[in-house]
């Protein structure tokens, strides 16, 4: 009989080959959230912010696959590689204070100090990103200015730990996550700031107690990404609208939600590219496919920030705006 021999390295290749391949899937388990996020501080909407506590259990479940393993893998690294070179890195996961926790239930972990030789560590947040992301972030400005609304909530947590320990300045480390490139900005603590922050928690808090969401804030970018669009938008219909039958309007409507994500791409490509032929700085050919083109056109531009305010308020005069936001109520 011509039967088929199966070797023994074949038998346990073929055995295990399923078992590994049936633990291919990230482990995504919510829990309970029982306070304040420093993290979340910063995010754009207040409402998010009560839900997040409020119905955490009802936060639809999205598959991050590894990346918050592999952001902190890197930040393990990158404090590896520091210690590695001398420098003092302290309080490594610590808590906020306890006032910052009681009063006003804002919870948090400092990732660092870092120091060298006799300069005292400074409180350390690591952040990791994607190049392009990398590339946009060099002062504290560049953050509350980013196009990213999860990058503009970045310093709220950095200023909420300075808060919590009374220091003065702090640093946050950002790494690039297909280099590993890494950059440092200085940050000071901003009280003004802060003070915002612990009332926004404060009115999270009692929102939490009393069942009573607040506002909504108009629809936007955090609204087409947020978990919680499917609890939260819904309310829409329930504020005694008008209802227009414009089958033509709703027509474009939804061929443009089609379109959004391709016109995001190509605008997210159209800046990564601009920005690389800037750094270049002149005309240039790339490979075979294109010529490139760099002007540098003078002009000039008002900058009214530099107006004193007793001058441009005297010339200031009442405007109304029209602003249109689409809502989806199918999510």
């Amino acid at each position: 009989m011509n039967g088929v021999i199966i070797s023994e390295g074949q038998k346990n290749l073929e055995a295990l080959v399923p078992i590994l391949e049936g633990h291919r899937a990230f482990k995504n388990t919510r829990y309970p959230v029982r306070s304040n996020w420093a993290s979340k501080m910063g995010h754009a909407c207040e409402r998010y912010l009560y839900y997040l506590r409020h119905d955490w259990e009802q936060a639809s479940t999205r598959d991050w696959k590894g990346i918050g393993i592999l952001g902190n893998l890197i930040a393990d690294w990158w404090v590896r590689e520091m210690s590695a070179k001398g420098f003092t890195i302290i309080h490594e996961q610590l808590a906020l204070s306890d006032e910052m926790a009681k009063k006003y239930q804002i919870g948090g972990r400092i990732d660092c100090r870092i120091g060298w030789g006799n300069v005292k560590p400074l409180l350390t947040e690591i952040k990791t990103m994607h190049e392009r992301y990398y590339e946009e972030i060099n002062t504290y400005e560049d953050f509350r200015d980013s196009r990213a609304e999860w990058i503009k909530g970045y310093p709220a947590q950095l200023q909420l730990y300075l808060l919590s320990q009374n220091e003065e300045s702090g640093l946050f480390v950002l790494i690039n996550k297909m280099t590993l490139e890494w950059k440092v900005i200085p940050v000071y603590l901003d009280m003004e700031y802060c003070e915002w922050l612990l009332q926004r928690a404060d009115r999270v808090n009692k929102a939490n107690v009393s069942g009573e969401p607040p506002k909504r804030i108009p629809y936007g970018k955090p609204c087409k990404s947020c978990e919680f669009a499917h609890i939260c938008l819904p309310d829409i219909m329930n504020e005694g609208l008008d209802l227009v039958d414009n089958e033509h309007l709703e027509a474009i409507l939804k061929e443009r939600d089609s379109l959004e994500a391709s016109a995001d791409r190509y605008l997210e490509l159209d800046t990564e590219a601009k920005g690389i032929a800037k750094q270049i700085g002149k005309d240039f050919i790339v490979g075979t496919s294109y010529s490139v083109q760099v002007k540098k056109i003078p002009g000039m531009r008002l900058d009214t920030k530099k107006i004193p305010i007793e001058i441009r308020t005297q010339f200031e005069v009442p405007t109304e705006q029209t602003r249109i936001s689409f809502v989806p109520l199918g999510q």
